[in-house]
């Protein structure tokens, strides 16, 4: 059996900790660096495994968690998000739900949105509840749409079309339309992060998933980078950067050799 590390990037201080074969811990702790966390991350992993008396060819998985992806939502940090929804469906984010967190307070103001209204657009198009299509992509219209975003900033851009968990087509033909008009957008789709019915809990999941996705995937840089440093030989992999930052609302946790 071989060595196992952990090691959690928080918002003050990142944790490390090396579990031996017969389950005996060392554990550390150090300030996080900013801007780049991977600087605590590769000194902090280099002092653990020299308190611990071990090589790195020893190490056979290195398991990391961060809570940088609630940061950025709850510091709404993020820039250049954007939002394309099917028509008539572009106020979903600021409808919301009944719901009410202070039941008796008639003056409540809920938060704003992540994604401000100027920055959604509306696509002709129209998926029926049983995932049939009634109104086919409007391919000219939804090619405007995204031109303007673009023009507006939008780096970052969410799709949500109504009934996609359904019939996703028209979502997968949108995200080739912003790959052709725009190809340095990144593009996050509602029916692979939460293919679920209710149109504000998709829209919103799948919003929160854009708004994050550039800064993980930028942030998983640092983490891939422990493994080259550290030659890691027999450490295990379970994705790519790229590939764990694609739907960064379900990844808790990445493997980094």
């Amino acid at each position: 059996m071989a060595y196992r590390i952990g090691f959690d990037v928080g918002g003050t201080f990142t944790d490390f900790v090396l579990q031996s074969p017969s389950g005996e811990l060392v554990t550390a702790k150090r300030l996080t660096t900013y801007p780049d966390p991977s600087e605590a991350c590769l000194a902090g992993l280099d002092a653990l495994v020299a308190a611990g008396g071990v090589a790195w060819a020893d190490v056979a998985q290195a398991v990391h968690g961060t809570t940088l992806g609630s940061n950025v939502v709850i510091e709404r940090k993020a820039r250049g998000v954007g939002l394309l929804t099917t028509r008539g469906f572009r106020d979903v984010l600021v409808i919301g739900r009944e719901k009410r967190y202070q039941v008796y307070d008639l003056q409540i103001e809920k938060p704003a949105p992540l994604i401000p209204r100027r920055l959604i657009g509306e696509v002709t198009e129209r998926v029926l509840a049983d995932g049939s299509v009634r109104t086919p992509l409007d391919e000219a219209d939804a090619r405007r749409a995204v031109r303007e975003l673009v023009a507006q900033g939008v780096t970052t851009l969410a799709i949500c079309l109504l009934h996609a968990y359904l019939n996703p087509a028209h979502e997968k033909r949108l995200a080739a339309i912003v790959a052709e008009e725009a190809p340095q957008v990144t593009v996050t789709l509602s029916h692979e992060v939460s293919p679920t019915f209710r149109e504000y809990e998709r829209t919103s999941t799948t919003v929160v998933n854009a708004y994050v996705m550039t800064a993980v995937r930028a942030y998983l840089a640092g983490p891939a980078a422990c493994s080259a440093r550290a030659g890691t030989g027999g450490a295990s992999s379970s994705c790519s950067p790229r590939a764990a930052s694609r739907p960064p609302r379900r990844c808790s946790a990445t493997r980094c050799g």
